[in-house]
């Protein structure tokens, strides 16, 4: 089973016209429950109890937004497992992706004796080489070699169809945002930077911008987080009743 996702692709449009006509209390259930589903990545077991804990409602409540739900074909249970089919594409998606990109990392780096591309993501024209012991003295011409035929198997440690990394860079940005998953970020921005790239726009810039966005809105979230878990709240009308 893969691991949960801590991000996924969200499509604003698709979501609300397919829950045109849908109560409110539904689709929002529905979009809680999506967002369990990712987490899971797809593997979340058909318990009302545990599910209702989530969303914050009573089984009762549950129960009727489950069967309103299936009704209207968003969810499917088969083995005492909730998905949805859509989900279940992009979940197997990313995660092929994600193998690639471990694969990637798995290769020897035959370009570890080239100097490494400056951070503005330039790159250098690597069809030539200096040879050890050249004279790099302005009195002499600097004698060069082709290199070796054929490119490596892939000289990117991350390599999207826009956004291309290479190992330093990639770490770089992994150390500036520990808070989010950054190449689970890149990959959400990648169509994004494609469509800043067409527009005449350093898409590399743009990208590093994003992910700051993304990691002050994590840490805040974070922070938030720790402040509602050290203050005490009072106790609820159920908690009275005897009820929780």
């Amino acid at each position: 089973m893969r691991n949960g996702l801590p991000f996924y692709k969200a499509y604003p449009r698709d979501f609300i016209e397919g829950t045109v006509g849908m109560p409110f209390e539904i689709k929002a259930a529905y979009r809680l429950l999506l967002d369990i589903i990712y987490m899971r990545a797809g593997n979340l077991p058909d318990d009302p109890r545990y599910i209702a804990g989530i969303l914050g409602c009573s089984v009762r409540a549950w129960n009727k937004y489950r069967s309103a739900l299936m009704e209207a074909g968003k969810i499917v249970i088969e083995n005492e497992i909730i998905s949805n089919p859509r989900a279940d594409k992009e979940i197997e998606t990313l995660g092929k992706f994600q193998d690639k990109q471990r694969q990637n990392r798995r290769r020897p780096n035959k370009n570890s004796g080239l100097h490494s591309p400056p951070f503005d993501h330039t790159e250098p024209d690597n069809r030539y080489q200096i040879p050890e012991g050249s004279s790099d003295s302005s009195e002499n011409f600097i004698n060069v070699v082709p290199a070796e035929a054929g490119p490596p198997p892939s000289k990117y440690a991350f390599e999207a169809k826009t956004i291309r990394l290479s190992q330093r860079d990639l770490d770089q940005w992994r150390k500036s945002f520990p808070s989010i998953r950054v190449e689970a970020e890149l990959l959400a921005l990648d169509e994004w930077a494609g469509r800043e790239k067409t527009a005449g726009k350093n898409w590399f810039s743009a990208v590093s911008s994003a992910l700051a966005k993304k990691e002050r809105e994590a840490f805040e979230r974070v922070q938030l987080r720790k402040l509602e878990l050290s203050t005490p709240k009072p106790p609820t009308r159920q908690h009275l009743d005897g009820r929780i």
